[in-house]
């Protein structure tokens, strides 16, 4: 395979499955997106949470059949990119699966606002790496995989564990990216996931240089900072993944070089038994002290290649397959 180069990122693909967003000021799916939520806290206020795993399943399956040409379009672009010798799924299974996972996630969003909120089993492992990495003085950088269930569960999970976070978010964050989601759904979101962190530094937009300033602060000060992996930026980097190749943002890993930071990647995934498993994992090699374009392969690459372990035993639960394209 010929070795990636760098690239513009050009308009990505919405990550949910099944659902579209646009940019206008009102779209069909935010008109949707009300009573869906108001029925999940219906379905998470007066069900135990263990019947909410089998209604969003049910409502998978009869999402996918419904929206038969999207999912088709979906099914075969995934099963050209899946590695049949370790992805068990079938492509159906996997889009039924995903949408599923994306059905809950809102459903424990909104059960949070029930009395006593949503409090799942978290089970936090590799806190040495990020131990080790404060202990050098320069703060850490948390780069949170973009599964099902991590923009909620991960924040939990570093509450819960003492460490006030400052996280890099966008105004699309949360159910809709038209004017009117941002101002009136979104919040239903952020609402929740604000308590668990310690700031919400907002970047409008790709060409936002003060967000930076502002992580570059708290890196300076020995704190703690998180990014979500995603394509959305002025400059990404293909790297390969699976059977095929993905793009990724180069910000989080330009910020560890300048601000000589720890980048360590997070992988949050609910295992067989119901509970959340939030990973941190050692840090990446960002090559400070080496050319950019070197330290950008290694960093990806490393990256790619632990995600792919996690990707292979939890794949219902990655957003990210419709970002996989075929290496032609």
């Amino acid at each position: 395979m010929t070795k990636p180069k760098s690239a513009k990122a050009g308009r990505p693909e919405n990550q949910a499955p099944l659902f579209e967003s646009g940019d206008r000021s009102v779209v069909p799916r935010d008109i949707l997106l009300f009573p869906m939520l108001l029925s999940f806290g219906v379905v998470t206020w007066l069900l135990p949470e263990r019947w909410w795993r089998g209604v969003a399943r049910g409502l998978a399956a009869i999402l996918v059949v419904s929206l038969a040409r999207r999912t088709k379009t979906q099914m075969a672009r995934t099963a050209r990119v899946m590695d049949a010798r370790t992805i068990a799924h079938s492509p159906r299974e996997l889009e039924v699966a995903r949408t599923a996972f994306y059905l809950e996630d809102r459903m424990q969003v909104v059960a949070a606002y029930r009395p006593g909120a949503w409090e799942p089993k978290i089970e936090l492992s590799g806190r040495e790496h990020l131990d080790r990495s404060l202990a050098e003085g320069r703060g850490a950088i948390l780069w949170i995989s973009d599964f099902t269930s991590s923009s909620l569960v991960t924040k939990l999970a570093f509450h819960r564990a003492g460490i006030p976070v400052s996280h890099l978010s966008r105004p699309t964050h949360g159910f809709s990216s038209s004017r009117f989601g941002i101002r009136f759904i979104n919040p239903i979101r952020t609402r929740i996931e604000d308590r668990y962190v310690g700031e919400r530094v907002t970047m409008p937009n790709d060409t936002a240089v003060a967000p930076f300033r502002v992580l570059r602060k708290r890196l300076k000060a020995n704190r703690v900072v998180s990014i979500t992996v995603g394509l959305q930026a002025r400059k990404t980097r293909a790297v390969p993944f699976l059977s095929g190749c993905m793009q990724l943002a180069t910000g989080p890993i330009n910020l560890a070089r300048s601000a000589r930071a720890p980048l360590l990647p997070i992988f949050t995934v609910r295992n067989e038994s119901g509970a959340y498993e939030v990973h941190i994992g050692e840090a990446l090699h960002v090559g400070v002290d080496g050319g950019r374009d070197d330290a950008f392969d290694n960093a990806i690459g490393q990256y790619a290649r632990s995600l792919e372990r996690f990707v292979v035993r939890f794949p219902a639960q990655w957003r990210g397959w419709p970002h996989v394209r075929e290496v032609r």
